[in-house]
């Protein structure tokens, strides 16, 4: 029995010297910041009452207000002055915690950038001294919210508020909740780590199709949206993280990201103009420099989603009413919460229910506007990648047709050269594009000879190339022998017909008793033994009707005619392959020169034909 009493006397005495006192409940804040509000004598009843932990709506996510928060605790009798601790939960990012007037923590540098800390619950042992030998304790808080953006503001933790024995203290309470935020916003990493993906795909799309802009702008709007919303999660965490030298970060990929947003907007409406991009840009410095961010930003972001939102209606980007409608909507939703996110304000004219800024899913908190602008992101990528792919399927068809179109040309150009007989010719041609504006031919006469064209439209592409398969169209149904004429009814055949365009050639006939005649329409001459001829010049082809050519008789062994692509190659500086380098290889075979004019720099179509006497 005496040793029951005294282990009932022992269980009595400890519990007098070791409290559990909840401090939850009824707080004091302060409507203003004065040094004087740590005394313990300070009579704080016509202060407003305030509840801790906090509740939803009256957590404080103001950025910028300091305030005090005190609670005065009556001690029993028996508390002892030693091994006691005092527990405070989730309050604000940045405090100092004074106890009987006495500063005893602060959790950083009360007006420095240099760290901000997620409210979370800290444990504080207490001293004989600082606890006193009053009967009463007095608790006063100092506290400031983060000065770039609110941690605790975007994460809402609760945690207990004790006075105790320091074994008795929730000493892993602050992990716990911070695990659980954790969970409760793992829709913020989610999204973060999606957009990322997201903006990685369309970077490589981009770099795969280097004049699609839209994909460039959207890769950098997701990146650093991405970028926010995974350092956002991150932050979640019992470390303190150096605000001030990443705040800069934070600046760059907030502008990033509305320089990218109004680029994509102005994009839609193919507005290039510099004088059209200033407004926005002042824009862009107010939200800089003009400390008030929230409105500034939000104004440059909306003005930009309804630019982006207009030009996707007026552009005609998507076909589908109902697909051009559901974007356009999730565009005006993400103006509205973006609004509402940044200044709290939501323009509502039908007086519609403000839009919440998270909702929840089970145990999940989820942003709305972080849902939002995923989902218009994907949408946008979405189109733009089917856009994309259309673009693909079309140049594969127009190139499938180019290729046909080119091995048609190829089949139109290719002329039979005699095996033997007086005269040996070498072709040689090298279009610049899949189809190209010359041509050549080789005729045969009726004596035996050979009539040898080569010939230059004005121009590229598919319309030179129609005009070169008309005019060996006609050249081979052509029954003169002469160059002469048969430059007169190539001419006569193309007036008019050329659309406004026009044709150079050079006829060229070559006997089987060696005799050569030359007519030009406005052609590069041709040379002979490596020396420019000397022929009667003549119009182009389809300038005007009725024209009639000269013809010339020249002497000589070899003969080259060449179109002016390989007079005018040029190389990387800028120096042309010119008609003295020309006429310095004019004595080697045609694929010879045409090589040596395509490495010097190729920039229009090459033909080159040699004919040489046998014997």
């Amino acid at each position: 029995m005496i040793r029951l009493l005294l282990l009932l006397a022992a269980i009595r005495a400890l519990a007098a010297t070791a409290p559990y006192i909840d401090l939850s409940g009824e707080w004091r804040k302060s409507p203003d910041d004065r040094a004087e509000y740590a005394r313990p004598d300070l009579d704080d009843r016509g202060w407003q009452t305030v509840r801790l932990p906090w509740r939803r709506n009256e957590s404080p996510v103001e950025l910028e207000e300091v305030y005090w928060l005190r609670r005065t605790v009556k001690l029993p009798p028996e508390t002892g002055r030693s091994g006691l601790a005092l527990t405070i939960g989730p309050v604000r990012e940045v405090y100092e915690l004074y106890v009987n007037g006495a500063r005893i923590f602060a959790t950083g540098p009360f007006f420095e950038n240099s760290e901000a800390q997620i409210a979370r619950t800290r444990i504080f042992p207490l001293t004989e001294s600082q606890m006193g030998d009053g009967p009463r304790l007095s608790i006063a808080l100092r506290t400031r919210g983060a000065r770039f953006g609110s941690v605790s503001g975007h994460v809402r933790i609760r945690g207990s508020y004790l006075l105790s024995e320091a074994a008795r203290a929730p000493r892993y309470e602050a992990q716990a909740m911070t695990d659980g935020a954790k969970v409760t916003y793992a829709s913020q990493g989610i999204v973060g780590a999606l957009l990322l993906g997201l903006a990685s795909l369309m970077f490589v799309l981009w770099l795969a199709e280097r004049e699609r802009s839209d994909l460039f702008w959207l890769a950098v709007l997701t990146g650093t949206r991405g970028a926010v919303h995974a350092a956002l999660f991150n932050f979640i965490s019992l470390d303190a993280f150096p605000l001030g030298t990443y705040r800069w970060a934070f600046t760059v990929m907030f502008d990033l990201g509305l320089v990218a947003l109004i680029e994509l907007a102005l994009s839609t409406f193919k507005w290039r103009s510099l004088r059209l991009r200033i407004p926005f840009w002042i824009m862009v410095a107010a939200t800089e420099y003009s400390g008030v961010y929230g409105l500034t930003s939000s104004c440059s972001d909306s003005a930009a989603i309804a630019i982006l939102a207009a030009g996707w209606w007026r552009g005609g980007r998507m076909r589908q009413p109902a697909v051009r409608s559901a974007t356009c909507l999730l565009i005006a939703c993400l103006a509205l919460a973006q609004m509402r996110s940044q200044t709290g304000l939501v323009f509502d004219p039908l007086n519609l229910k403000p839009i919440p800024t998270f909702y929840a899913i089970g145990k999940y908190r989820v942003s709305t506007l972080s849902t939002i602008f995923f989902a218009l992101a994907a949408s946008l990528a979405l189109l733009a990648l089917r856009r994309l792919i259309t673009d693909r399927v079309e140049r594969q068809r127009l190139s499938s047709e180019l290729d046909a179109a080119r091995a048609v040309q190829q089949m139109l150009l290719e002329s039979e050269a005699p095996a033997a007989g007086a005269w040996s010719i070498e072709t040689r041609y090298l279009p610049a594009q899949e189809v190209g504006g010359d041509f050549y031919q080789i005729l045969e006469a009726a004596d035996g000879g050979r009539i040898v064209l080569v010939g230059d439209v004005s121009g590229k592409g598919l319309k030179a190339a129609m005009i070169v398969s008309a005019a060996i169209g006609m050249l081979r149904r052509e029954k003169s022998a002469s160059p002469a004429k048969i430059l007169a009814a190539l001419n006569q055949g193309l007036a008019g017909h050329t659309g406004g365009g026009f044709v150079t050639c050079c006829c060229a006939r070559f006997d089987p008793a060696g005799a050569v005649t030359v007519a030009n329409a406005g052609h590069l001459a041709p040379y002979c033994d490596g020396r420019e001829v000397e022929v009667e010049p003549g119009l182009p082809l389809a300038v005007a009707r009725d024209v009639t050519y000269a013809e010339s008789a020249v002497q000589g062994a070899a003969f080259t005619s060449l179109s002016d692509g390989v007079v005018e190659a040029t190389n990387g500086e800028g120096e042309l392959f010119g008609s003295q380098r020309s006429a310095e290889i004019a004595g080697k075979p045609a694929a010879a020169i045409a090589e040596a004019a395509r490495i010097w720099g190729q920039t229009d179509d090459i033909t080159v034909v040699t004919v040489r006497r046998n014997g």
